[in-house]
């Protein structure tokens, strides 16, 4: 019915024009007319529509362009302060008993853009350059400022709250009293209430960020990437890049701590973190598994990761890892340095240690204070504490000694015992045994120099020279030796003077 009133109004500009006298005049109860139809147009309550036959135009009692329609523009113009509730430009439904109790769908003011079913439908005079767009969106503010919401819903609770661009369905959905946030994805940042200047991206992102009035939790956070940071309620000043990165974020039930200060960049990167500090992790799965754990900087596909795939979260601190897979399986493990692919890779609750080198100290567990240098240092080690090997494969298959110093290429390579020292290449590859010295550049069993640290006995591989010199040392102590350049002796100072040997 609707339709066929409109064309019939069109059909009636075009066929009619304005006359001195109306050809046709409809009057109220008191003989003013609010209808009038003319030969070249209408005029309805003071305002004029008229035709040339090219376009029409509509103006006001004082002849104010209202309305133009021109084959290749059309135009609204609109008074600048208005009386009514809805100023600007409005489409409504029609209300029970005329249109100002109908429902917005439209409103378009110099104060405020509100285009969606009941967008804006609180505003109140102090709400002012607002954009709210979708069903139901900004339907609760009333004196915010400046506020962007796009989408279903978006900003839906939003009351006093400035500043802050909502993009997606139901984004920023809670917030009351949010300042300066950026919400894009759907349900992003929906249960925030009072953080203020946090940027959550992607689906979910942020989504139960809640903030408080008294301190700065729940604000200045980067969430980006699907369910990233999504269970943070109160954590402050953290970056998470990547699906589902920080995702558990919460609070550490033990302290009531929540993660604050945290850099997570990469799909499940700090996964199951709460009460994290400090922490920098990048990579797929870098510490994921670890919680409550803080000042580790883990870079690498799944560094630090905090064990196999579906463990439970455990606390580490302190750690380096860097290379892919350093460190994965860390758990409980403290102040580390692992430095190369699968460097410490099946590390458990080992603590201060540092590995340096493509999987040196690959599958040492526990232990303390052991100091691998080099790739494939102490690879295949299961345990021990207080090793020192410096060189490519330095005892690589010395599974559970301790106390040992390995310098060299392959030193000590298959040896199992504890508190060795081999210095050269090779030497000790192939020795058996505790406490013993090997100096050499080989693997010989009759190295230059051999010592056995039980019994203090050095044996030299097979010459000994002493360089010459022309007097004795001084000051002198029992068992001093030196070979006399003059007499072409050798003496040994017994405690009270210089003895010559022969």
């Amino acid at each position: 019915m609707k339709k066929i009133v409109f064309i019939i109004y069109l059909i009636l500009i075009y066929l009619i024009g304005f006359a001195q006298e109306p050809l046709f005049e409809v009057q109220n109860d008191v003989g003013t007319s609010i209808f009038s139809v003319y030969p070249d147009g209408i005029r309805i309550m003071g305002m004029s529509m008229v035709s040339d036959g090219t376009g029409i135009q509509m103006t006001d009692a004082d002849d104010n362009n209202l309305f133009i329609a021109n084959p290749d523009s059309i135009r609204f113009y609109l008074y600048d302060t208005t009386d009514e509730s809805r100023g600007g430009f409005a489409i409504a439904t029609v209300g029970s008993t005329s249109d100002e109790t109908g429902t917005s769908l439209i409103d378009l003011t110099e104060d405020n853009y509100f285009i969606g079913h009941e967008a804006g439908a609180s505003i109140e005079s102090g709400g002012l350059y607002n954009q709210f767009f979708g069903y139901q969106s900004g339907a609760s503010t009333t004196t915010g400022d400046r506020n962007m919401f796009i989408g279903y819903k978006a900003g839906y609770n939003n009351t006093t709250a400035s500043n802050n661009l909502f993009l997606g369905n139901q984004a920023g959905y809670t917030n009351t009293e949010g300042y300066d946030n950026l919400f894009m994805g759907n349900s992003a940042g929906y249960d925030n209430l009072y953080g203020d200047n946090n940027i959550f991206i992607g689906k979910n992102s942020g989504a139960s960020n809640t903030g408080n009035t008294t301190s700065s939790g729940g604000n200045n956070n980067i969430f980006i990437g699907e369910s990233s940071g999504s269970l943070n309620t109160l954590g402050f000043n953290n970056i998470y890049i990547g699906q589902y990165a920080g995702k558990t974020s919460g609070v550490n039930p033990s302290n009531g701590h929540h993660n604050y200060r945290n850099i997570f960049i990469g799909d499940y990167s700090g996964y199951e973190g709460i009460g994290n500090a400090g922490n920098v992790y990048l990579g797929y799965c870098s510490g994921r598994y670890v919680s409550t754990g803080v000042y580790n900087t883990f870079v690498g596909i799944e560094a630090g990761m905090g064990g196999a795939l579906g463990s439970d979260p455990t606390p580490s601190s302190g750690n380096s890892f860097f290379g892919a897979s350093a460190g994965s399986r860390t758990r409980n493990g403290n102040y580390n340095s692992f430095f190369g692919q699968s460097a410490g890779f099946l590390n458990v609750t080992g603590g201060r240690h540092s590995y340096f080198g493509d999987s040196a100290g690959r599958s040492i567990t526990d232990g303390y204070g052991n100091s691998f240098f080099g790739a494939w240092s102490g690879k295949d080690k299961t345990s021990g504490s207080y090793n020192t090997l410096i060189g490519m494969k330095s005892g690589e298959n010395n599974s559970t000694g301790g106390n040992n110093t390995f310098v060299g290429y392959e030193t000590g390579y298959d040896n199992t015992g504890s508190s060795n020292v081999f210095i050269g290449y090779r030497a000790g590859k192939s020795a058996v045994g505790s406490n013993q010295l090997y100096i050499d550049n080989s693997d010989d069993s009759t190295p230059l120099i051999y010592g056995d640290f039980t019994t203090d006995i050095v044996t030299i591989n097979d010459v000994l020279k002493i360089a010459p010199r022309s007097s004795a040392p001084s000051p002198a102590e029992e068992g001093m030796m030196y070979y006399n350049s003059s007499t072409h002796k050798l003496y040994v100072y017994n405690g009270s003077g210089w003895q010559a040997c022969w």
